[in-house]
């Protein structure tokens, strides 16, 4: 992975061997460990390559995207951002259950992020 810091905020944690922490993937997406360096919250940061997604089908994945942020439901996981960089969808979402907060292994900012 070249960079870290996705949306300007949000920053993926590193493992001990400087890898990302993942949590899982499926297809093309991958759910990585991550941080808002805002307010130290720890999140779940998802790439989804553009590429994966249907070029006619992309304009109503992006609606839906935006359409799932507006939601606010205890049994939803609360979707904090979304957007493009580069080649990949990024889609941040609140920490999972299994997931504590970014401590270990999450190294302070670099500006090589």
């Amino acid at each position: 992975m070249e960079r870290t810091t996705f949306l300007e905020h949000y920053r993926v944690c590193l493992g001990s061997d400087g890898t990302p922490n993942e949590l899982g993937r499926d297809g093309g997406a991958i759910a990585y460990e991550a941080v808002d360096e805002r307010s130290r919250e720890p999140v779940a940061l998802t790439l989804v390559p553009v590429e994966s997604i249907d070029p006619a089908l992309r304009e109503q994945f992006e609606e839906q995207a935006r359409a799932v942020q507006r939601l606010r439901h205890v049994n939803i996981a609360k979707v904090f951002d979304f957007g493009r960089e580069g080649e990949n969808y990024v889609y941040v979402s609140g920490a999972t259950a299994r997931r504590n907060a970014c401590g270990v292994g999450c190294p302070a900012r670099s500006d090589a992020g």
